[in-house]
């Protein structure tokens, strides 16, 4: 009889938390991170990568949106260190090349030159995500890649070569929960440059994908290094589309912030390469677009992987989200 007794009180708890479980909203972890390509991309900093993936499968995210993955050793030390999840990854070209400049480079920088892609990566856990059943994905280089010469950068003409061999784009596609939910993911990398006119370009280019392109009645997370301070006129555009920001959601006074929310800071060692001198910025962004009937909230998000040993001349940024009802 006691046995018996036990044995109904475990089903009972069993269907009292599987009721629970059900009845909890959708939650996912969400980190967007530009993994520092370094300075040189020939022979890969493969102890600082092996490490920083290490770092971010610590962080048991859901979601992964990487930029500056320009090379497949870089997805090797992933997959190695996140088994469990599915790996999306650009290899997109960009604008021609000049053959009289690639001829005269030596074999090892024209192995740099050939990977001409946007060097964006989706990574989502296969127990919370799965592709959608006739979703897209879509991954594209923007229309506008130049630098302006006006643009306050410290070595505008190697940025603008740079940049030209590896064009800013944005890489998207569509998502199902383990509940059954649509969602929509994109990842971005936009140009450099302090208050960069063009990149208002980019931002717009982006916004009319994620309607066009895709529902725009579904929700969607869009992450990525937009090289532009939140407070900048196009993060500030995106805003006022009805983009939520994160981390503002999270610190509306960012001056309580760690860092004062800032992803790319001087407090940064990896940040003082010489390839590019820019104030302290905060450039890394998570933002949310409302779907018609549901939507993600921010229950909080943080600054991440910043402290030393230090895996990136960025630091991370990740928000725990709740989908819930719009209205």
């Amino acid at each position: 009889m006691f046995h018996r007794l036990t044995f109904i009180a475990l089903g009972l708890i069993i269907l009292s938390v599987a009721a629970q479980a059900q009845t909890q909203p959708p939650r996912l972890r969400v980190l967007t991170l530009n993994v520092f390509i370094g300075t040189g991309e020939g022979s890969l900093d493969n102890v600082r990568f092996r490490r920083q993936a290490q770092h971010v499968a610590a962080l048991n995210p859901d979601v992964i949106c990487l930029q500056e993955v320009y090379d497949d050793r870089i997805i090797t030390h992933y997959r190695r260190a996140l088994p469990g999840y599915s790996v999306l990854s650009t290899r997109s070209s960009g604008p021609p090349l000049g053959t009289s400049i690639i001829n005269a480079m030596s074999e090892a920088f024209n192995r740099f030159l050939s990977s001409n892609i946007t060097g964006l990566t989706i990574l989502f856990k296969q127990s919370a995500l799965s592709r959608l059943p006739g979703g897209a994905t879509l991954s594209t280089t923007y229309d506008e890649q130049a630098i302006p010469e006006d643009a306050d950068l410290s070595t505008t003409a190697g940025l603008q070569f740079f940049q030209s061999i590896k064009p800013r784009g944005y890489l998207i596609t569509d998502l199902r929960t383990a509940a059954g939910q649509h969602i929509v993911v994109a990842n971005t990398h936009m140009a450099n440059g302090v208050r960069n006119p063009l990149r208002m370009q980019q931002v717009r280019q982006l916004h009319n994908a994620l309607s066009r392109e895709f529902s725009p009645d579904v929700p969607a997370i869009l992450c990525g290094d937009t090289n532009s301070d939140g407070a900048q006129p196009d993060m500030r555009w995106l805003r006022e589309a009805g983009y939520g920001d994160a981390l503002l959601l999270s610190y509306p006074d960012l001056a309580s912030a760690p860092h004062k929310g800032f992803t790319w800071s001087a407090d940064n060692a990896l940040t003082h390469s010489g390839l590019l001198s820019e104030p302290d910025q905060r450039v890394d962004h998570i933002f949310l677009r409302p779907g018609d009937f549901q939507q993600y909230f921010v229950d909080s998000a943080h600054i991440v992987l910043d402290e030393i040993p230090l895996v990136s001349d960025h630091y991370g940024v990740v928000a725990d989200l709740v989908l819930g009802e719009r209205f």
